[in-house]
């Protein structure tokens, strides 16, 4: 089971002067989504807070298709987009029941708390949840893979690379980490490929923030320098953004906290099998240098 929709109508309350659902509640609807979806899935919101758990929202976000109206029905189908052990994301798609006709897609991102708000890997935490979420995550993970290939679907490119200062809005980090004289890698645990430390920014993060956040997550890096070193600008066949990319030094690495990372390696040079292979050797050119 990789979404599950959900079924709500329309109330009168909802709609505003313009005689169409108030933006907001849209939120509010991606909620009521992901409690139903927790529910069908086995794992009970009720039953994670009951366990001392609360996965509070760290970002939602909301993009508006057309008009939803008193009286309609409406059909919001759920997913998760992604799971660390720590945070998860959820995806929404709202749809007019009758007619098929889009409505709204959003997203929504949590983290996990214990009594005492202090951040918890749900693993170790709850187990039992942890097994359930990490198994309609991988189903998504593989069906989207498969999809991609049946629609040919071109992988992404890295277009420009510039100076860091050269703009202030980015998407993702990547980190290029060095231990011990040796190019460390992250291999995930749907994958065989091999590669950087990285991923999205957080609503609130700096990229250098994200970037020790990353390293961290992906590789259990305790001890580090980080240095900025440029940015990028990489696309697919629909749709592009920038990265910003990072040197660590690591001079102490700890056990691998629970992500979807499955282990570290270390190579004398950037291996052939790289996740990303239309960007990580491009932007790997700017920091071979420090690995020779």
């Amino acid at each position: 089971m990789r979404t599950v929709k959900y079924e709500r109508p329309v109330y009168y309350y909802e709609t505003d002067r313009m005689d169409c659902v108030h933006h907001s509640n849209y939120i509010r609807w991606f909620e009521e989504a992901r409690i139903h979806f927790m529910r069908v899935c086995g794992m009970s919101l009720e039953g994670l807070e009951a366990g001392g758990i609360v996965s509070p929202v760290l970002h939602a976000e909301a993009e508006y298709r057309s008009m939803a109206r008193f009286g309609e029905t409406v059909e919001i189908e759920t997913g998760i987009e992604s799971y660390t052990g720590t945070r998860i994301a959820f995806f929404y798609t709202v749809r007019d029941k009758e007619t098929g006709a889009l409505r709204c897609e959003g997203k929504t991102s949590h983290c996990f708390l214990n009594d005492t708000g202090r951040p918890v890997s749900l693993k170790k935490a709850n187990p039992a949840y942890d097994l359930v979420v990490r198994r309609i995550w991988q189903e998504t993970e593989k069906e989207n893979t498969k999809q991609n290939k049946e629609k040919g679907k071109t992988a992404s490119v890295c277009k420009k690379i510039f100076p860091m200062e050269e703009i202030s809005e980015y998407k993702y980090v990547v980190i290029f980490s060095r231990y011990r004289g040796k190019l460390l890698l992250s291999r995930h645990k749907a994958r065989a490929t091999w590669e950087t430390q990285g991923g999205h920014i957080e609503p609130g993060e700096t990229p250098e923030q994200a970037a020790r956040r990353e390293l961290w997550e992906e590789s259990g890096a305790g001890e580090f320098t980080l240095e900025p070193v440029c940015g990028y600008y990489a696309e697919d066949e629909t749709s592009g953004a920038a990265g910003a990319v990072f040197f660590a030094e690591i001079t102490e690495l700890a056990a691998l906290p629970e992500s979807e990372m499955k282990e570290v390696g270390c190579f004398d040079a950037l291996p052939e099998n790289v996740t990303y292979p239309g960007i990580t050797p491009a932007l790997f050119e700017k920091v071979k240098a420090k690995f020779c």
